[in-house]
Order: structure tokens, then sequence, then C-alpha cells
């Protein structure tokens, strides 16, 4: 077996396990999205055991809005996935706190005139 084909099955098998991964926090995919599918051996990447969703239970301790918003950005189906103008219009704090309050700190520092002696 060439180099090339061992590399190649093994990323496929990492592809495979993220995928996994990500199922496992944001839901398996329905039977209807699978027997849907337009994907080439689509049922190659299909759980063995669907997982339910629990990305609300994973960032239990993120502000409300930012659940939302996460929750709808992490929709398994593109057709229920939020866009960027969607979340740039929602409540969710965009950045964390200690980000907008260094960027006020350089706004700050930019307002101040020295005069040049």
């Amino acid at each position: 077996m060439a180099f090339q084909e061992v590399h190649e099955g093994y990323l496929g098998g990492l592809y495979v396990q993220q995928l996994h991964k990500i199922f496992k926090l944001c839901g398996s995919p329905s039977e209807d999205y699978w027997r849907k599918s337009t994907l080439p051996h689509a049922t190659i990447f299909k759980p063995q055991q669907p997982y339910g969703r629990c990305v609300m239970e994973a960032f239990k301790d993120f502000p409300v809005s930012a659940l939302a918003l996460m929750d709808v950005l992490l929709s398994i189906d593109p057709a229920d996935r939020g866009t960027a103008a969607f979340a740039l219009k929602s409540e969710a704090p965009l950045c964390p706190d200690h980000a907008i309050e260094a960027r006020e700190a350089e706004r700050d520092d930019e307002d101040l005139c020295i005069p040049n002696d």
C-alpha cells in the first residue's frame, strides 16, 4: 500500500470522527435528512445510534442570548441555520466583555491630544 493511500485513509477516519463529535454536540441528522441527502456515500457518515442535541447543556454557563444564538448557528439543517446577518442582529454579545473594554481603552488613548514641543 502506498503512503498516499494510507495517509488518505487515516485522514478519512479523522473526518468521520470529527463529524461524530459534531453530531454528539449538535444532534445527528434525522432519518429524513439521510434519505434526501444527495451527497455521495452519505450513509458512511451516518452514526449507528442517533445523537440528541446538547448544545444548551454543553454551554450552560453562557449568557442566555448567546446560547440562543449558538443554538441557531449550530443547526445541522442548513435551512434552520442562522446567517452572519442574523448573528449581527441578535441580542447576543458578539465580543467578550474584556475585548470590548480593551477596544474602548484604545479609543480613549487615540482621543488624547498630546501637543508636540
